[in-house]
């Protein structure tokens, strides 16, 4: 430990130099969304569709502590609504909701970038600055999902202030560090975990050097517990103390029949992508490390064998090969969660049973970073780039550092491009086409400001010409969030967790719908987050530009049931075929010139 803690002075220079050009290439990426600005890309998915508007709600019922949010699902309980960076909040509550996100986007990654830095270049000291400085840049630039604060970005921090408290050194910045960390992240996202593990070791340690020597650890361990419980505390008590019966429960029960994969080829196939390619709420950029790690683990087999393997080089390598080990564990226990098992044990959990303890893979992004700057820091000690080095050292210092700069940056949007590539509502390369074509329709992938329109909605509102708390709505081939953005009161949302009894009831709508497609059955009755009007002719798309050239032919939905639950209109980005025959009347069609969406109003009769 205390080789890996020394600090060489001789790169302090280079050293800080790195972590300006970080900070400045970070500053550098948010340009094409200052350029474009509502006109940007912004994720949908898990982003746009949900979690934006939970801030949103948040911000508005902060001070709520019990009571519901007559806008959204027919007045959904305050508790309901559970964000994962409480801090971000109030960034929601004084900005603009794009400008909220983007700050709340760099805040996140710049954040990535120095915790992962400084934890770097105390593992693997200083002089090799140039290593971490690479590292944490791709870890900066993976689509992580920022609208989970720190609880990804952050763990860098943490990492940091427990190792300060257990060697017993900057206990007050560690504190403020800890604390940092408890108000941007989530409890229930990776702060469960997160929490286990300070535990174990904080209890090891005790063990070990008594308690009087560690009390700082329990100290930490403390604060954390005491902010989580205060973040969380309207969803703590609505969950032990409201006789609140969530959906997820029925989600957890049913899920047997739906994945049961014990006997599968679906667990081996699910352990194997997440542990060498990730997972969409993980990105992790793996396949890099693979690079370094590979060819490291070879020489470093060869020079076991050869008893060439020095206490420094095993004990960077016994780093390694937990961290890979812990990987390996998190993408078997992520492969197990759905088995039998595994099933009937959470089943008996009581109150807990929807609780997902699986989700120790987004430590990922930190882990695989971290056995990449290892990796790669002993393939350097070990004379794998010498030829490159003795070529760079005929160089000038200044054409060596733009160079290895270059080849970092280069390195990393490559990282971020296999991403967009996989999934092309990532969005950053399609805002950079935005700056210069801001009124381009992209089927399926709306600009921010295309995809809430205000002022296509605002049109629609004053259509309708009465207050927006007299009816309800709901929406088909369209996002729900989108109506609930623009001031609407909804009886549809996704969200993870609401009454079973609104889930049941909400479900006679759409019945004839889920009768004619098994794939949407199961999708709402084991699943059941999107509680959406569902079409089996165009499954699962919220996003139908006006140029899609579709219809619905064959609704099949109840709206007498809509108008039992007071809803009035129906929100609709397609025609409906058969509007006379549901009892609905076409109030109009609305759409603008630069506008993604025509929407088609239908009064329910």
């Amino acid at each position: 430990m205390n080789d890996i803690d020394s600090q060489p002075k001789k790169s302090i220079d280079l050293y800080r130099l790195f972590l300006f050009i970080g900070l400045g290439l970070i500053v550098l990426y948010y340009i094409p969304y200052l350029a474009a600005g509502e006109n940007s890309h912004i994720r949908i998915f898990d982003n746009l569709d949900s979690e934006i508007l939970f801030y949103k709600l948040s911000g508005k019922y902060l001070l709520s502590f019990n009571g519901n949010m007559p806008e959204i699902m027919d007045g959904l309980s305050v508790g309901s609504v559970n964000v994962f960076s409480p801090i971000q909040t109030l960034i929601y509550m004084v900005l603009p909701t794009f400008w909220a996100y983007i700050f709340n986007d760099f805040f996140v990654k710049i954040t990535g970038f120095l915790g992962l830095y400084f934890l770097l270049n105390r593992i693997i000291q200083k002089e090799y600055c140039y290593i971490s400085f690479f590292a944490s840049l791709i870890f900066a630039l993976l689509p992580v999902f920022s609208v989970y604060g720190l609880s990804i970005y952050g763990q860098p921090i943490l990492v940091l202030a427990v190792w300060n408290l257990y060697k017993n050194q900057k206990k007050a910045i560690s504190y403020l560090l800890i604390a940092f960390f408890g108000v941007s992240s989530s409890l229930i996202l990776t702060g469960y975990y997160l929490l286990v593990y300070f535990g174990i070791l904080a209890l090891v340690v005790t063990i070990k050097k008594g308690f009087k020597n560690t009390y700082h650890l329990w100290i930490g361990l403390a604060l954390l517990t005491g902010i989580y419980v205060l973040t969380n505390i309207k969803m703590i008590y609505m969950t032990l103390f409201d006789n609140y019966v969530s959906m997820r429960i029925e989600r957890i029960e049913r899920s047997l029949i739906f994945m049961n994969r014990l006997t599968s080829t679906n667990f081996f196939e699910e352990v194997f992508v997440l542990f060498f390619v990730g997972q969409v709420h993980a990105a992790s950029g793996q396949i890099y490390s693979f690079l370094v790690l590979i060819p490291m683990a070879i020489i470093a087999i060869v020079k076991d064998k050869n008893n060439e393997l020095n206490q420094t080089d095993k004990k960077y390598l016994k780093i390694v090969w937990l961290l890979v080990g812990y990987n390996f564990l998190c993408a078997i226990i992520n492969g197990l969660y759905y088995t039998k098992p595994v099933t009937f044990i959470i089943d008996h959990l009581g109150v807990l049973k929807g609780f997902q303890f699986h989700r120790m893979f987004l430590s990922y992004a930190v882990t695989w970073a971290i056995i990449f700057a290892i990796s790669l820091k002993l393939l350097v000690d070990w004379g794998v780039f010498e030829n490159l080095i003795k070529k760079l050292n005929g160089l000038k210092k200044p054409a060596c550092i733009v160079l290895g700069v270059i080849l970092c940056v280069v390195m990393s949007y490559t990282v971020l491009g296999v991403y967009e590539f996989a999934s092309p509502d990532v969005g950053y390369y399609a805002t950079i086409n935005s700056v210069f074509d801001k009124d381009r329709i992209k089927e399926n992938y709306p600009t921010y400001k295309q995809y809430v329109d205000e002022e296509l909605f605002k049109i629609i509102k004053d259509h309708i010409g009465k207050p927006q708390d007299e009816y309800k709505v709901v929406s088909l081939g369209i996002y729900p969030a989108i109506a609930s953005m623009n001031g609407f009161y909804t009886l549809d949302g996704f969200f993870q967790n609401y009454p079973l009894e609104y889930k049941h009831e909400f479900r006679e709508i759409i019945a004839g719908e889920l009768e004619k497609s098994e794939h949407l059955r199961q999708y709402f009755d084991y699943w059941g987050n999107k509680c959406y009007i569902l079409s089996a002719e165009i499954p699962k798309i919220y996003t139908v530009s006006k140029n899609a050239g579709k219809q619905i032919n064959d609704l099949d939905i109840n709206t007498q049931k809509l108008k039992e639950m007071g809803c009035q209109y129906i929100f609709s980005a397609l025609p409906i075929n058969n509007f006379d025959e549901l009892g609905l009347t076409l109030d109009g069609v609305f759409e603008r010139q630069n506008s993604y969406w025509k929407i088609y109003l239908y009064n329910i009769d």
